[in-house]
């Protein structure tokens, strides 16, 4: 197809006709590609959103466990704690490897933008966020004095709350 150069008005070269005719089928075509694409962006964003929804009840799940063991008497205790340590080594590896496959994809790196495939500073704050407090969850419970120091400083606030 030859593309003929009609006249310049105001420094724009004007084309052919049939030129311009090609350009809006191209136009409509991206939007098209454009309204399809949304439809699935908007469904992987509502699996993202659900999984993030979920990793957050499983850290919140393990902090209640952690409390239920706390509190009420279990007969087995020796051999719980040793399994929920290992669990929650278990859940944090888990949940990281999925992150770190989520965040090195370049699909949902387009849809996040960030980079493909480095982990940067938004993958560490979301494991930062999900592993921090199963973890003083679990520290607490294990150490009976790190207890004693954390509720230390929420003494004085608590007495200043109650007169």
């Amino acid at each position: 197809m030859r593309i003929s150069v009609r006249k310049k008005v105001k420094g724009i070269i004007v084309l052919d006709k049939r030129f311009h005719i090609i350009l809006k089928r191209v136009r409509a075509v991206r939007i098209y590609e454009q309204f399809v694409a949304l439809v699935y962006v908007n469904f992987v964003v509502t699996v993202l959103l659900r999984m993030r929804t979920v990793i957050m009840i499983v850290a919140g799940l393990y902090v209640f466990l952690l409390l239920s063991l706390s509190v009420y008497p279990v007969e087995p205790k020796p051999i719980l704690r040793p399994l929920l340590i290992l669990m929650f080594f278990a859940v944090v590896a888990t949940v990281g490897w999925v992150y770190a496959q989520m965040h090195r994809d370049s699909i949902l790196s387009k849809l996040t933008d960030t980079t493909p495939g480095e982990l940067g500073t938004d993958f560490y704050l979301k494991m930062a966020s999900f592993v921090l407090l199963p973890l003083l969850s679990l520290l607490v419970s294990q150490f009976p004095d790190l207890n004693n120091f954390l509720f230390s400083w929420l003494h004085p606030a608590m007495q200043a709350l109650s007169h």
